[in-house]
């Protein structure tokens, strides 16, 4: 069906993945709950003050404009020891395999992987935001996978930082598929806070980007 009727079935998933971004694991704004960081006054919002926005530039694709390929899939665990070397390197390995689902993989698989490059305060919280029971079998009925490429981080020049804690702002480009099918293409963002722990490493904490 999705490959006789690619333009209707992309409009299907569209409007069925979008009520499913509202309980799934989705890093963007709204995905965590900030922890307070001293020297970093929160909003009324609970976003940190003096932290911007982020405007990815990926532009979204639509059943009109499809995906012209598909990303490699995130490479697999255990993890070389460079990944942690700085904020912006475990920030991209740790976008890289949160943006990687496949729906023949159990519930929540992409947080379980990524969980190694976190805080475990972090990966509790990306858990308990992450799929559901319900939502995971409309991912494996509909065979709904995904996949990142143009992963960036850089630290945000605009927030506090110190010697064992920084932030980050992580961007990729994300694009879905039915069956195997590339339906949508859209950016990814999201700021975390960024901790080196006591044997060097450093780890992806919280996000931060709440507003």
């Amino acid at each position: 069906m999705i490959s006789r009727r690619p333009a209707v079935v992309a409009v299907i998933l569209a409007g069925t993945l979008s009520a499913l971004d509202a309980c799934s694991n989705d890093p963007s704004p709204g995905a965590a709950t900030p922890m307070p960081t001293a020297g970093w006054p929160a909003t009324a919002s609970g976003r940190p003050a003096g932290l911007a926005p982020v405007s990815a530039t990926v532009p979204a694709t639509t059943a009109a404009n499809p995906p012209t390929g598909i990303p490699s899939p995130a490479p697999s665990p255990p993890f070389t020891a460079d990944l942690y070397a700085t904020p912006v390197s475990v920030a991209v390995a740790w976008m890289t395999q949160w943006c990687s689902t496949d729906w023949r993989a159990p519930r929540n698989d992409n947080v379980q992987r990524a969980a190694a490059l976190q805080t475990s305060i972090a990966a509790a919280n990306d858990l308990a935001t992450g799929d559901s029971e319900a939502t995971y079998r409309q991912v494996q009925a509909l065979k709904v996978s995904s996949a990142c490429d143009q992963v960036s981080a850089e630290v945000d020049p605009e927030a506090p930082e110190g010697p064992n804690r920084m932030y980050v702002i992580v961007t990729a480009s994300r694009t879905r598929m039915a069956d195997g099918h590339p339906f949508q293409t859209a950016p990814e963002s999201s700021t975390r806070a960024v901790v080196r722990r006591t044997d060097g490493r450093w780890l992806v904490d919280v996000a931060v980007d709440a507003g």
